[in-house]
Formats: structure tokens, C-alpha cells, sequence
């Protein structure tokens, strides 16, 4: 019996969670010389882990490439590997969503935990002119959040509770308090990002870093937009911002009251 190579594949999701799949192929080919397949396998009701085994060559010593295809997932490049040299090899593919074979499905607002979500809850509360960068307004998100629907509201939704996430568990290293505490009202949603009212604290932290940068905080991962665009000097995304009228504005409204 020929000796087998076996090669065990795994995949996790950017969440850090194993990935299951209905259906994986695993597809080895020679990356040396005239490209050629050495095998492909299918793996059904995938669950995050497996194990492939190939017939080893026996008379060669080539260089094989391990790709997988997921029918939910972009599972990214391949690895290779020398078969006779790592007979045994494994990798961990890191997948991300192919977003058009996914359902999204949200946590109802009043069902979001406690106190995880309490901060986000009062923020969502007195957000009640909220608009989207692509797509219809949104109006009341407190009223509004539980029936966002359609790619844009979906995506805008979806980055708002990521972005909540890393916001509420990253801290401010001047005030010590999470980064989303400074939050007070969203103004706008986004795919990528959210524009929101702030604590006038947040400017001056965010400029005392700026100015310790070199000395303090750079080694704590902080850094400046690229240089010939000075922080703070004008906005770094000026058609992000919604035009809104300020107080005491000269409005139609206020001439008709």
C-alpha cells in the first residue's frame, strides 16, 4: 500500500469561530513545472476541522499547493508545502462571508444583553435623525432598528455593532474609559463607519496622543494619517458629513416660526 500524506485543513471565521460549511473541496496541485492536479476532495457538512489524505509520490520530490473553496465563505490563498520533506502538514484557512449566501439575523434592540449593550441602548435612544451615507434615511433608529432591511441598512447596521464592539472594548489611555463612551448621538450610518455627536473630551484626548505621539504612544500601536495631511487641519472625510442646519441658523422654518 502506498504511503499516504495526510494534511489536516481547518477554518475559522474572522470572529475567531470555527467556520462549518455544507460543502468544502480541497483541490492539490503541483505548483512546480506544468501545473497538474493531485487530487480533489469534497468535504460534506464541513464543521471547521478535517483530515485529507493523499497518496504520497513515491519517485519525485514537487512542490504541492493546497487550495480550498467554500460555498459560503472566501477562504482565501492556499499553502504550500513539500510533501516529502512535511508529510504531515496543517493550516488554518481565515475565511470571511460571502455575503450572498448568508441571511443576516439581528438581535431584537430590547433583547440586546445587559449591560453589554446598555450604553449602546441609550445612545440608539436619542438618535432620532439618523441618515444613511447610501441608501433611504433611517429617521429614528430607536424606532427604526428592529425593521432596517435592504443591502444598505444591513451592511450600515452590521458595521455599527462591529464598530460598537471594538469601540466599547478599546480605551482610551488619556480618559481610561472606553472609546465609545464619548458617543452621544449617531448622525450617520455607514458600511465601513458611523458619524456621531461627541463629548468635546474626545478632541482633546485624541489631540494630547497626537501630540505625544513619538514620545509615548506610538509604541501602544497610535498613529497619524499619512503625512501632507495634517490631523485635525480639516476633515479626513468631509463628504461623509451630513449637511445639517446649526444653531440659530437662519432656516426657513425659522422664518416661518
Amino acid at each position: 500500500m502506498a504511503d499516504k500524506i495526510r494534511i489536516n485543513i481547518s477554518a475559522k471565521t474572522m470572529e475567531g469561530r470555527p467556520a462549518s460549511d455544507s460543502e468544502v473541496r480541497i483541490t492539490i496541485s503541483e505548483a512546480t513545472g506544468p501545473s497538474q492536479e493531485v487530487a480533489s476532495v469534497t468535504l460534506n457538512n464541513f464543521t471547521g476541522n478535517a483530515i485529507v489524505d493523499v497518496t504520497a509520490p513515491t519517485d519525485t520530490f514537487p512542490t504541492w499547493q493546497v487550495n480550498a473553496s467554500f460555498s459560503r465563505y472566501d477562504g482565501g490563498p492556499g499553502f504550500f508545502f513539500m510533501p516529502r520533506g512535511k508529510p504531515n502538514p496543517s493550516h488554518e484557512f481565515l475565511v470571511s462571508r460571502l455575503p450572498n449566501e448568508w441571511t443576516p439575523s439581528f438581535t431584537k434592540l430590547s433583547d440586546l444583553p445587559s449591560p453589554r449593550f446598555d450604553r449602546f441602548k441609550q445612545v440608539v435612544a436619542v438618535s432620532t435623525d439618523v441618515d444613511l451615507k447610501t441608501g433611504p434615511a433611517v429617521g429614528d433608529l430607536s424606532a427604526k432598528y428592529d425593521a432596517l432591511a435592504g443591502t444598505p441598512q444591513v451592511l450600515a447596521k452590521t458595521a455599527l455593532l462591529n464598530l460598537y464592539a471594538v469601540l466599547s472594548d478599546e480605551i482610551d489611555p488619556i480618559g481610561n474609559v472606553p472609546w465609545f463612551s464619548y458617543v452621544r448621538k449617531f448622525v450617520r450610518l455607514d458600511q465601513e463607519r458611523f458619524l456621531a455627536e461627541v463629548d468635546p473630551a474626545l478632541f482633546e484626548n485624541v489631540q494630547t496622543i497626537v501630540n505625544e505621539l513619538a514620545s509615548t504612544f506610538k509604541a501602544q500601536g497610535f498613529f497619524t494619517e499619512p503625512p501632507g495631511r495634517p490631523p485635525f487641519a480639516r476633515p479626513q472625510h468631509p463628504d461623509q458629513v451630513p449637511q445639517r442646519p446649526k444653531p440659530g441658523a437662519d432656516t426657513d422654518r425659522e422664518k416661518r416660526l
